[in-house]
């Protein structure tokens, strides 16, 4: 796989010095990877590849066997074992790790850190959302100072969110240098100019009756975004909230950007709006996708299942609404009668149930497909021809040839060879696959494929020469730049179908002109960036974390945490260690976090805690942490971009009541289990911040003491309040005792057997009520029952049974 010229720059840049490399869409960022892949693929390095999913693991080494390269890397999954990890590790080569298991093992030095060549990230924009990558790349650098980090993106508009963040995202990945290769890079368009594809632009005419949907989803939707804002002021001063930018198809997760924080504030027109929005850019979307009778069956089942539940400020009480419903019946059915509609839904909800008018005419057919059928068959007709042509040709040059065998089949051949003859003996043969009779159309979807490089698979074996591209997607078009560019003798035209005047071509056009804008930015934050040359040294403290107090510096204490290893999937571990906390994972059976000897905490996230608490799960947890430490606590932690409240809406009755249940089965939680602290935090950096405070001038926990579950008596009696706990549970299950008079019991009886010798009257003494005495004392004393209940009956039965069990000494037997 030779690479074209600017990617050979893009490479060179890239190996000299460790940074950055952002690339736009569908520029071959996959070619420039595995070329990095393919020299470091010897067992005298050692490279770990992270942020890679299956399907991408998959694509790369696929591409190396193409190219004869040994060894191949290998995947690391939590199928390998501890031991089988480190032999791979000395075996060197490029290795595709899980994120979590390089953790572990840099934490555990299982790692050999001084051999390591380099780290490769792949997909780096994600690097501040995951947080264990950069964790991965702090423990690297304090390890290795020499080995190098390569850093690769090929999404732009990632990194225009927040304040600096370019320049947090480059000191995450302890690197200093950003290479941005954009599409209107000089290089990049000399190269594309010289191999330039024949483009036919084909402008599509909606018919009037997708023209009116169209138009009247575009009124709901500026009326949504007007009242929004007119709603929340703050709104209308940003300039991602428009009507414009709500075509673009991140627009919903740029609006929860801006209202997740004052969600639960929110009121429920507002948050109707939010819904409505969402389903109205769906519509759209679906509009020019699907054909009529789909399209007038999704807005039919999205009006049938609304009516029920209807509130008076939906969108579908407004006259664009009837306008959209009429518009897309009429896609479908054509009738002479005209039906007289008026305003509002009940009017429309006549003109939905009238399913017995008859029509003159079949339901109205998709433009494009029509297009491609009937005014397109003149450019698919010289297709087919050309295609037959250059077919017919090398067939001819295929019979001259001498070396050809008389085995070699066509796919025709093949498929009529499969017919006829018998399919196990098909089966056995070598078939080569030759050329083509005909011309061979494929169709490949662009969505929904779980595979990213679909597309280049397909280029790759099918090697095209026209491409009709039905649906515009920026990616796929330099797509097939690239693969032009790559076979620049190969003819190749691109039939670009767009409708005109539509919100695809808008959605389109809103996609290159933000890519663009992202480059402007990068490009500006590029020139105005300013690292520091030791930054690769020092461990500083993000802009959230609350530095380190001058006595602390002065006199530092190290202090150790032991984690759960299933908690390094949450970021507390992360900012743990960036508060100079020592991590110590390990697979502890009760708590997350072992801080002390005598504190342990749960932690739950606030979907973990309503789980826990609905199933029982986290009764059994406190339950084992009051047993086992003097000082258990139940932390509930939020998230920094999520309300810091229970509450889920302001004035949603069904979400008062839930959250009422929550706090309840909390405060009976609490009292069963009085000596669990609870602990509110806002995030992961105020959590790291209590940590410390409560582990000050404090015991470090052990490792050995946290793992072994066994308690001595004395440390049992003292962590259950000076009761056993096996003794504690048998008496609440006995009947009259409950949580109120079982400390008397336990104060006053001695032991089980000094229990059953109470008489009624005394038991009613000392639970303070004769009916209670009366009910244990039935139950310790009971005789007369067909089972034998009751513990002197069950004490008869056993020395009865005992004694029939033991053996006859025979006459004149010894005994010894």
């Amino acid at each position: 796989m030779a690479l074209l010229s600017y990617e050979k720059q893009a490479f060179a840049d890239a190996f000299n010095e460790d940074g950055l490399l952002v690339c736009a869409r569908g520029m071959g960022l996959e070619r420039i990877f595995v070329t990095f892949l393919k020299l470091y693929c010897d067992p005298g390095q050692l490279v770990y590849v992270i942020n890679t999913n299956e399907e991408e693991q998959a694509y790369f080494i696929e591409q190396l066997e193409l190219q004869d390269v040994k060894p191949l890397p290998k995947s690391i999954t939590s199928d390998f074992s501890v031991a089988e990890r480190e032999q791979l590790y000395l075996n060197g080569g490029v290795l595709f790790i899980t994120s979590r298991i390089l953790v572990m093992d840099l934490l555990t030095k299982k790692v050999p850190s001084q051999l390591v060549s380099g780290i490769i990230i792949f997909k780096a924009h994600k690097i501040m959302e995951s947080h264990q990558e950069a964790f991965i790349l702090r423990l690297y650098r304090m390890q290795n100072q020499t080995g190098f980090v390569k850093a690769f993106s090929d999404n732009p508009t990632a990194f225009i969110k927040g304040l600096c963040y370019v320049e947090r995202v480059l000191k995450a990945l302890y690197v200093k240098k950003l290479f941005l290769w954009p599409r209107f890079h000089a290089d990049v368009k000399d190269l594309m100019e010289k191999h330039t594809i024949d483009v036919v632009e084909m402008e599509i005419e909606m018919t009037p009756a997708m023209a009116s949907c169209q138009t009247a989803l575009l009124d709901i939707i500026s009326s949504c975004v007007r009242e929004m804002k007119k709603s929340h002021p703050s709104l209308d001063a940003d300039e991602d909230i428009t009507i414009e930018t709500a075509l673009s198809q991140n627009f919903d997760r740029t609006l929860r950007r801006h209202l997740d924080p004052i969600w639960h504030q929110l009121s429920i027109k507002t948050k109707n709006l939010v819904s409505d929005l969402r389903m109205v850019r769906e519509i759209l979307g679906n509009l020019t996708q699907y054909d009529a009778i789909n399209f007038y069956q999704f807005i039919k089942s999205i009006r049938s299942s609304e009516r029920t539940f209807i509130s008076s400020d939906s969108w579908l009480y407004l006259d664009a609404a009837d306008s959209l419903f009429t518009a897309a019946k009429q896609r479908v059915y054509s009738s002479n009668k005209k039906t007289k509609a008026k305003p509002g839904v009940a009017a429309e909800a006549d003109l939905w149930d009238d399913e017995e008018e008859t029509t003159d005419s079949p339901a109205e057919e998709c433009p494009k497909w029509k297009y491609l059928k009937c005014g397109g068959n003149q450019m698919l007709k010289r297709i087919k021809d050309r295609m037959n042509e250059m077919n017919n040709a090398a067939n001819r040059r295929c019979k001259t040839t001498k070396n050809t065998k008389s085995n070699e089949l066509t796919l025709t051949q093949m498929i009529t060879h499969d017919s006829s003859g018998d399919e196990d003996d098909v089966k056995t043969k070598k078939i080569k696959i030759g050329l083509v009779d005909e011309a061979l159309t494929v169709f490949h979807p662009l969505y929904g494929n779980s595979d990213p490089y679909s597309i280049l698979r397909t280029l790759s074996e099918l090697q095209p020469t026209y491409v009709i591209l039905y649906d515009p997607e920026i990616s796929v078009v330099r797509q097939l730049e690239i693969f032009k560019a790559c076979n620049p003798g190969k003819p190749l035209r691109v039939y670009f179908l767009l409708y005109s005047n539509s919100s695809e071509e808008q959605r389109y056009l809103l996609t290159v002109q933000k890519e663009k804008q992202a480059f402007e930015y990068l490009i500006k934050e590029k020139a105005a960036l300013v690292i520091r040359d030791d930054q690769d040294d020092k461990m500083e403290d993000d802009d959230e974390e609350t530095s380190l107090s001058f006595r602390d510096a002065r006199a530092p204490v190290e202090h150790k945490i032991i984690v759960d290893v299933r908690e390094f999937r949450s970021k507390l571990p992360s900012v743990l260690h960036k508060k100079n906390i020592t991590i110590e994972p390990a697979t502890i059976e009760i708590g997350d976090y072992i801080l002390t000897p005598e504190i342990c905490v749960e932690r739950k996230s606030l979907s973990d805690l309503i789980g826990s608490l609905n199933n029982g799960r986290l009764y059994n947890q406190c339950q084992a942490m009051c047993r086992h430490y003097r000082k258990p606590v139940l932390l509930i932690e939020f998230d920094k971009n999520k309300p810091f409240s229970l509450l889920q809406g302001k004035y949603n009755v069904s979400t008062e009541m839930i959250t009422h249940d929550i706090m309840g089965k909390l405060t009976l939680l609490t009292l069963h289990f009085n000596r669990v602290r609870l602990i509110w935090s806002q995030d992961a950096y105020k959590t790291a911040t209590i940590f410390r405070e409560l582990k000050e001038n404090r015991e470090q926990p052990n490792l050995k003491d946290a793992l072994s579950l066994e308690k001595s008596e004395e440390e049992a009696m003292l962590l259950g309040g000076m009761y056993e706990h096996v003794a504690k549970d048998l008496i609440l299950k006995m009947p009259g005792i409950n949580t109120k008079n079982a400390y008397t019991i336990l104060n006053k009886v001695s032991n089980v057997a000094d229990l059953a010798t109470k008489s009624k009257e005394d038991l009613g003494k000392i639970l303070h009520s004769d009916i209670h005495g009366e009910k244990l004392y039935t139950f310790m004393n009971h005789h007369e029952t067909s089972q034998g209940i009751g513990v002197n009956a069950t004490r008869q039965k056993v020395e009865k049974k005992r004694l029939q069990l033991k053996p006859r000494r025979k006459k004149n037997e010894k005994l010894f």
